[in-house]
């Protein structure tokens, strides 16, 4: 089932060495990303209010594994796994 409002947004690399880049692909009015490690605990939090197309997301302080970008619109959000190498 497609979701209208669904947040359109791609990430990439993946996997990254750190520095995951979020392209918006329509028009959304992004709010703000979290990552969170395995455990679900915040690592970073990235006001996107201001973002135009495109927006880096930088993580190389942190450990290799898996990580969650948490996407947040107005309407809505979406969770992306990410692999930090």
């Amino acid at each position: 089932v497609d979701d209208v409002n669904a947040v359109q947004v791609s990430v990439y690399p993946n996997p990254s060495n750190g520095v995951f880049n979020l392209r918006k692909l329509n028009q959304v009015d992004l709010l703000l990303a979290n990552i969170y490690d395995l455990n679900g605990r915040l690592i970073k939090k990235v006001d996107l209010e201001n973002m135009n197309v495109e927006y880096a997301i930088d993580i190389t302080s942190v450990s290799e594994g898996l990580y969650f970008i948490e996407v947040v619109s107005k309407d809505n959000r979406h969770t992306f796994k990410v692999n930090k190498n």
